[in-house]
């Protein structure tokens, strides 16, 4: 009984619970997110601006010749855990342009370079040159809210691809998807406890208790 009592509060703990994963390009793989806890106390300070290479992101993250976008995760306040949305570059001099399309209730460009990049709430070129990187945070969105966060990019000059980093483990980020930047990409979370509906949740919490009045009547 009281192994049967566990299982059903771990599926009712379950539903309850954030979904941890990253959905890219509408399904087509997922990304973990990068856990920055007691690492950094900022997204800027992991984007490492202006350290090493000058006037440059150094993440360590970067791949020459391609955008890398990848998803961290840190607690900003006390229980409240937020996602930052990292793109990043470096190599050859070139430029792009990016229209951002949120579906969310709040989330913003929170980071670029250089204030003549960021042309509205949703728009910027960023440019970068020989050496050195240029990119954009986009962060405030909680870690337990659904989103749907495309990206168009435009006015490619000298970079054409993008790669999505994948941190299922620690330490080894892997490539997951690869693709073409006049494409798009489109990244999504939908929170586990928003996807479960009523009923259902209402029918674990039922059987629950007839357990517990089944278990006390004996």
């Amino acid at each position: 009984m009281k192994l049967l009592l566990a299982g059903v509060f771990s599926v009712i703990c379950a539903f309850s619970a954030n979904a941890a994963l990253i959905s890219v390009n509408h399904g087509a793989a997922t990304a973990q997110t990068l856990n920055l806890n007691g690492q950094v106390s900022s997204f800027l300070e992991f984007y490492n601006f202006d350290n090493g290479v000058p006037v440059s992101s150094n993440t360590g993250l970067e791949i020459a010749g391609q955008l890398t976008v990848f998803i961290t995760e840190l607690e900003t306040q006390p229980g409240i855990s937020e996602l930052g949305i990292f793109a990043v570059t470096r190599g050859l001099g070139g430029e792009a342009g990016l229209n951002i399309d949120l579906f969310s209730t709040s989330g913003m460009l929170s980071f670029v370079e250089e204030a003549y990049e960021q042309r509205s709430a949703n728009n910027l070129a960023f440019k970068f040159y020989n050496n050195r990187g240029d990119g954009f945070i986009f962060s405030g969105i909680s870690a337990a809210e659904s989103f749907n966060l495309t990206f168009t990019f435009s006015n490619l000059l000298n970079i054409s691809q993008y790669s999505v980093l994948d941190f299922t483990t620690p330490g080894s980020p892997t490539v997951i998807v690869q693709g073409d930047l006049s494409d798009g990409l489109s990244l999504s979370i939908e929170s586990l406890a928003s996807s479960i509906n009523a009923p259902s949740a209402f029918s674990l919490t039922m059987i629950a208790g007839l357990l517990l009045i089944r278990r006390k009547a004996k």
